[in-house]
């Protein structure tokens, strides 16, 4: 990742939200005729994720998700996907807009004594587009199993803003430093039938590229509607950067909630 400033880790911490959810939805029962037709999806989530984050000096914070939350302006999460006879392409989206505000008085040691007053706005906003391509093994009654291989993108921009006011002297600072990652992926996804309208969907894919290295897995219940169904699960992201980044490893957690959408 393009190195980011070390006084920009409060807004790289926000980007746990950022993190990116597998589409899992099951390819419905037909026959061979509707199997060589287009099959179109999409789906919306919500991950409730907390995260953790280490620096290349070995310092740790941890952002639970109601921190994310307060600080977020703009969220989208949610995929497309198509599939014809056992090949599926997928894209999962994920665009997220983050603030907050940091407010200071200080006081000047020595002969340069008196206060200063420090604002702060500490942005982030982060794009995360995973595609990929799958291609079905496995489609029977009890279940399906699909091996894939993508990429994942990331491109994260933190936008500072700050002000200093000595005296009557006010000064402005500003600056948004950026950075973006490629990693291509390799995976598996799949669900196991647990019941005519209940299903379990499962997906793991890892890889590298300008990461050193990043893996996720998802496992979750869902119920089969008529036109969608609904999903309620476990994510867990793991990245490892390269020397030269500000942030070393960034690993993202928790549950989630989504709607997937046929049509």
């Amino acid at each position: 990742m393009t190195r980011i400033r070390r006084h920009s880790m409060l807004a790289v911490g926000l980007f746990a939200s950022a993190s990116l959810l597998m589409s899992a939805l099951p390819a419905a029962a037909a026959g061979s005729s509707a199997a060589d037709e287009w099959q179109w999806e999409g789906n919306l989530y919500l991950w409730t994720s907390e995260m953790d984050v280490s620096t290349q000096s070995g310092a740790s914070l941890s952002i639970p998700f109601s921190d994310i939350l307060d600080n977020l302006d703009m969220a989208f999460m949610g995929g497309l996907g198509a599939s014809k006879g056992k090949w599926s392409f997928k894209a999962d989206i994920i665009y997220l807009k983050l603030s907050t505000d940091v407010s200071a008085l200080k006081t000047l040691p020595g002969p340069r004594q008196g206060e200063v007053a420090l604002a702060a706005n500490v942005g982030m906003k982060s794009w995360i587009v995973t595609p990929t391509v799958g291609y079905n093994l496995i489609d029977t009654e009890k279940g399906s199993l699909a091996v894939l291989g993508g990429a994942r993108y990331l491109w994260l921009n933190v936008p500072i803003d700050l002000t200093t006011t000595v005296g009557p002297i006010t000064r402005f600072y500003s600056e948004s430093p950026s950075g973006t990652n490629w990693d291509a992926i390799v995976g598996v996804r799949g669900e196991l039938n647990l019941a005519p309208k209940w299903f379990a969907p499962f997906y793991v894919d890892g890889g590298g590229g300008d990461s050193k290295s990043t893996w996720q897995g998802f496992a979750g219940i869902a119920y089969r509607f008529d036109k969608f169904d609904a999903v309620g699960g476990y994510r867990y992201l793991n990245y490892k950067f390269k020397g030269g980044a500000a942030v070393n490893t960034l690993t993202v957690m928790g549950p989630l909630l989504g709607a997937a959408f046929r049509f």
